[in-house]
């Protein structure tokens, strides 16, 4: 007889989750819509069935942490250096992999004050014909599909990402990664870091009890050094570009036929940030400081404000990483991430489950950490790690090796480091037991599907199956994933994952609807290291001085390490970081591991200007140079400065705070500004920025004073340049923003044919 299984589903049938993209996204039937709109019905008019994603329905997203956290009334992580350069995400609908991709390095950039990641790679991969999810649109290509939470968590937290910029030859734009055909293992192995957790928070629009203690928990997120992806969607009417601030009115609304998602990060928050700030009033004061993926030329800089009170918010998240290193061999089942979320029980009150996953060593190796995913807040895990296992249909039935207990605050994906590593042999099957406890509801976090079936009155009936189908069930298999409800009876989910239910119909034609609910793999991951590993506590090549390097042995055997070349010796307490060195360690003399590090410089994360020409291509002249160069109009008579760093930042010997504006008067001719940037541990930094005040003609490229062929041939040199993705001296910072003369933020031959049609109607007067 098969179990039955009640399903995060159940509360919410066929849910469609929300996509934010920057193509326009159909939204309810305008005709049943009310006039007059409260909170809820805006949420729902996002999504075609009018239904909330799935995390949203079981998570309010307030964990007893952030209930307890003293925050200020305003923060921002740019006062802190806690982010990297505004981007510009061009013609592409991939908002979603810039917001994604902006949180990760939000995470790293302490570490790394140069992180760069990639953002086309992951957008490519997560929709990919070899593993990826089906194309939400199939009018438009990969890189307009857009993206979701559950999009984007799932196959990050796979390890499918993240990559540094300019990874192997795919440039943001280069289409030729299309042709690519590497499997999900292949990706996996040329990943530079392994997102390690995710966390969601809710945002309940119609729930003004519940509201300002969510807007807390993501405040305390942000405080704690976290850039958040929130997603919403934005009218071109509702937005004060005065003021650079966002709200959405229900005028836009009510008006709206489609709804335009898009994704951007929370960096910072104003609680008294005024309700007059914005071209459509909110009903109270408090804003979110948001950095966006269109370019530095929009918004303050590239950021805006968006009120607290904007109908639209929906999907906040921040991702975490460590470096590919320490995470690099990764064992898994769920490639398309925890779907569903449900309960061992026909008891929707279950405060526990037990879930497992068995898995099969190809080497010796240790479990080093494994990776769950939760839908509550505050959830209570117990793990335990077995070895030999005697009974396949038993999780439970090996050597208990490991284990570890604790709790998680937010929703979300996590990743747990084993106190004990547990040694397997190659082809070994080990399995990960996991007990999931707190607040009543679903626990068990698993892949699934929903095919449905509709009954007519007339006797006929038709099947529908859901798409995801036959990508989940590709992987699936028996004896790979377990739950129960007691930890000693146990259920393969490849055998008794089906449960089935029916909804009867009020509709002259329909009589009911029957689903069939499939529950797959368990939302497990299991992290190993090679039996002889040496594990350093710092990934990065850039420490500053003063910082300790752990050295860590999977098995517990004796460390031998030298340094510099100098004798071996045995390791028994962290060495400090003194100046560069060459870390050498071994356990098995036979395989040695080796870290360069070498003293980490202070740096500026980003340099932004908020006037001047259209285009701002302040840039290095040259890789490592400390030199930016920035052309601006003849009748500037300031600039407007924000420069962001982790450091202490001065200008002419004047201390400046991280990400404020600061004025700078302009002569005619070169102003050369002297930025210095200092950091306890770190290399004095010193930084050249040189203004030069030109005459700004579009078009004109040659700066001759003319518009004409010439100019048109030097657009195409450029174009040209740009597809090949080489690097020129030849053109500055001026003539790029004048050979973009359509001003849609890329160079091409568009460009060219303007300048040509100018010049022939201007030859023929």
């Amino acid at each position: 007889m098969k179990k039955s299984y009640i399903a995060a589903f159940v509360l919410s049938l066929m849910i469609t989750t929300q996509f934010a993209v920057d193509i326009n996204v159909e939204a309810a039937d305008k005709k049943n819509v009310p006039h007059v709109y409260n909170k809820q019905e805006i949420v729902e008019k996002l999504c075609a069935d009018k239904s909330l994603t799935a995390l949203s329905l079981l998570t309010d997203g307030i964990s007893d942490e952030s209930k307890t956290a003293i925050l200020p009334k305003s923060y921002s992580l740019r006062e802190e250096g806690i982010v990297t350069p505004v981007k510009d995400q061009g013609k592409y609908g991939m908002c979603w992999s810039f917001a994604a991709m902006n949180s990760v390095e939000s995470s790293l950039v302490k570490k790394d004050s140069d992180i760069d990641l990639s953002e086309w790679i992951p957008a490519y991969y997560t929709y990919c014909k070899q593993f990826g999810f089906p194309l939400y649109d199939k009018n438009n290509t990969i890189f307009d599909q857009g993206g979701m939470y559950k999009y984007s968590s799932s196959m990050l937290a796979a390890g499918i990402g993240a990559f540094d910029e300019r990874y192997d030859k795919w440039y943001y734009g280069d289409e030729s990664i299309l042709k690519s055909k590497r499997s999900a293992d292949d990706v996996r192995a040329m990943r530079d870091y392994q997102i390690t957790d995710i966390e969601y928070f809710s945002y309940w629009q119609d729930n003004d009890d519940i509201l300002p203690y969510q807007i807390h928990a993501i405040q305390n997120a942000v405080y704690n050094g976290h850039s958040l992806v929130l997603n919403y969607a934005h009218f071109d009417d509702c937005y004060y570009d005065k003021k650079a601030s966002y709200f959405t009115s229900d005028l836009c609304i009510e008006n709206a036929d489609e709804f335009p998602l898009h994704s951007v990060n929370i960096i910072g928050w104003d609680d008294n940030y005024s309700s007059e700030n914005f071209l459509n009033k909110p009903d109270r004061d408090g804003a979110w400081l948001c950095k966006n993926s269109w370019g530095e030329d929009w918004g303050d800089g590239g950021y805006f404000w968006l009120s607290y009170a904007d109908p639209t918010i929906y999907d906040i998240f921040y991702l975490d990483a460590e470096s590919s290193e320490k995470y690099n061999d990764i064992h898994i089942y769920d490639n398309y991430g925890a779907t569903n979320f449900i309960s061992s029980e026909k008891n929707l009150t279950t405060t526990s489950d037990y879930m497992a996953n068995v898995f099969t060593a190809d080497k010796d190796c240790f479990v080093t950490a494994t990776m769950l995913s939760t839908s509550k807040t505050d959830e209570k895990y117990d793990i335990s790690i077995y070895t030999e296992l005697s009974d396949p249909n038993n999780p439970c039935s090996g050597k208990l090796c490991s284990t570890i207990s604790g709790s998680l605050p937010n929703a979300g994906y996590h990743t747990i480091d084993l106190e004990t590593p547990a040694f397997v042999s190659a082809g070994d099957s080990y399995s990960i037991v996991v007990k999931l406890s707190g607040d009543s509801g679903y626990h068990i976090p698993c892949e699934g599907y929903i095919d449905y079936e509709i009954f007519y009155k007339d006797g006929s009936s038709e099947y529908v199956n859901d798409e995801m189908k036959n990508y989940i069930l590709n992987d699936f298999e028996k004896g790979q994933s377990f739950i129960s409800s007691d930890g000693i009876k146990w259920s393969d989910n490849y055998e008794n994952g089906t449960h089935e239910y029916e909804i009867k119909c009020n509709d002259d034609e329909k009589e009911k609807y029957v689903y069939y609910e499939v529950i797959t793999n368990n939302s497990i991951k299991s992290f190993t290291k090679p039996v002889d590993s040496v594990i350093f506590s710092e990934y990065s090549d850039e420490l500053p001085l003063g910082t300790n390097i752990k050295l860590e042995s999977p098995s517990g055997s004796e460390i031998k390490y030298s340094i510099n070349g100098s004798p071996y010796q045995t390791y028994d307490s962290p060495i400090i970081f003194d100046g560069d060195m060459v870390i050498s360690a071994y356990t098995n003399e036979n395989n040695i591991f080796e870290k360069k590090y070498v003293q980490q410089k202070a740096v500026l994360s980003s340099v932004l200007m908020n006037n001047g020409i259209k285009s701002k291509y302040i840039y290095e002249t040259e890789k490592g140079s400390s030199r930016y160069t920035e052309h601006v109009s003849i009748s500037e008579d300031s600039v407007c400065l924000q420069l962001i760093s982790t450091g202490d930042i001065y200008i002419d010997g004047t201390k400046i705070t991280s990400g404020e504006n600061y004025n700078i008067s302009l002569n005619n001719g070169f102003n050369d500004i002297n930025v210095s940037v200092s950091e306890e541990g770190k290399i004095t930094n010193q930084y050249t920025l040189t203004f030069i005040k030109v005459k700004t003609i579009v078009g004109d490229v040659d700066a001759d004073g003319v518009i004409n062929i010439a100019d048109a041939e030097e657009v195409l040199d450029i174009y040209t340049q740009n597809a090949a993705n080489s690097q020129n001296d030849k053109y500055n910072a001026h003539q790029y923003a004048n050979a973009d003369v359509n001003g849609d933020g890329k160079i091409d031959i568009s460009d060219a044919m303007l300048i040509l049609k100018y010049y022939s109607e201007n030859a023929a007067k």
